[in-house]
Order: structure tokens, then sequence, then C-alpha cells
């Protein structure tokens, strides 16, 4: 994920970071049945980065 962050024109973006920030935003606008799909797709280090109820 961090070689797909890299930006040509300014700094890299850090991969945590981005990745809690989407998972902060599903987390207010999915539905619960739709978020345990994706949690359940979703490898263990990303489940690490899901917020935490």
């Amino acid at each position: 994920m961090a070689r797909e962050l890299k930006t040509p024109s300014g700094p890299a973006v850090d991969p945590e970071a981005a990745a809690r920030a989407v998972f902060g935003a599903m987390a207010k606008k999915v539905s619960e049945g739709e978020l345990q799909d994706i949690l359940g797709l979703l490898p263990k280090e990303l489940k690490e980065l899901w917020p935490k109820a």
C-alpha cells in the first residue's frame, strides 16, 4: 500500500493513517451488516486498523 500512496509532486502519504481515515469514514456511513461483510474480507493486518467501538 505504501508504494501506491507515494505522490510524485508531494510528500508520501502515511499508509496506516490513510487506512484508518478511510475505515473511520466507513464506520460512520456504512450499515452494521455491510461493515461486518467488509471486515470478514479483510486480512488480519487491516482488521487491526479498524476503529474500536
